[in-house]
């Protein structure tokens, strides 16, 4: 925030970028902001699905993986540890 120009809109995005799917969000709409976060600095890009009670991770590098109820979240890029889904939706 320092190096930020009171003047100026923030660039960049935050490291790990959430977003809640919902019944007005397109596949392509999804796609299209999980590429313009993490081709701006996001480490990942999460669709959380409230309906189908997962979570989509998308990584910077690549990949993507859909965790469901009974699975973890790994978070290794943010300090380490796990979320489980259940947390999420419990």
């Amino acid at each position: 925030m320092d190096a930020s120009d009171p003047d100026q809109y923030l660039r960049g995005a935050p490291e790990l970028v959430i977003e809640v799917k919902s019944p007005s969000n397109t596949r392509r709409q999804l796609q299209e902001l999980a590429a313009l976060c993490l081709a701006n600095g996001a480490l990942e890009f999460w669709i959380v699905d409230p309906d189908a009670s997962n979570v989509s991770v998308v990584r910077a590098e690549g990949s993507a993986v859909v965790y469901a109820s009974g699975s973890c979240i790994p978070l290794a890029p943010f300090r380490g540890g796990e979320l489980a889904v259940d947390e999420i939706f419990g």
